[in-house]
């Protein structure tokens, strides 16, 4: 009967290289992230469904970046969190390592801030649009038009100048 191998451990250059490659999506993330900001704050919105579609690969890259992060610190037997990673630094991370997390971090952070403010950007032109839409639908209750679908005249519109003809 033959037993199972345990997983080798990650060595500090395979850990270097998933760093690289996070801190690679996660910017071409924040990037997304800006050009999005950029459509909102501009009434940009056609160009929306290209953006998102470009951010859901690189949202699904970097969970699959951090699960095999985690995977290869408990691998190397450290917690699979943050804790974790700073332990697994301290023991056997080079200074381009602590680097690279660090900028990792401040991208992250970054990351964090334009996706709360994109949201609140979102919230602003849903509440415009909702408010332009009761409008609208006040109007058309209370009787926006001249003529009616059987052909008689419906009751003023509030124009006094289809009105008084």
């Amino acid at each position: 009967m033959a037993t199972a191998t345990p997983p080798a451990a990650a060595t500090p250059g395979e850990f270097a290289a998933l760093l690289s490659q996070e801190e690679s999506a996660i910017g071409q993330f924040v990037t997304l992230l800006q050009q999005e900001q950029a459509a909102l704050t501009a009434g940009q919105v056609d160009s929306l469904d290209a953006l998102v579609a470009a951010k859901n690969p690189l949202v699904q890259q970097l969970n699959r970046i951090a699960d095999e992060r985690r995977y290869l610190l408990q691998v190397a037997g450290f917690t699979n969190d943050r804790a974790g990673f700073h332990g697994y630094l301290e023991a056997h991370g080079t200074a381009e390592m602590r680097a690279a997390w660090e900028r990792l971090q401040s991208l992250a952070h970054q990351a964090q801030e334009l996706n709360g403010l994109n949201g609140q950007l979102i919230s602003q032109r849903l509440q415009g649009a909702s408010g332009a839409l009761q409008v609208l639908l006040q109007r058309h209750q209370a009787g926006s038009g001249v003529y009616g679908p059987d052909g008689q005249k419906q009751a003023g519109t509030g124009s006094r100048l289809i009105d008084s003809v």
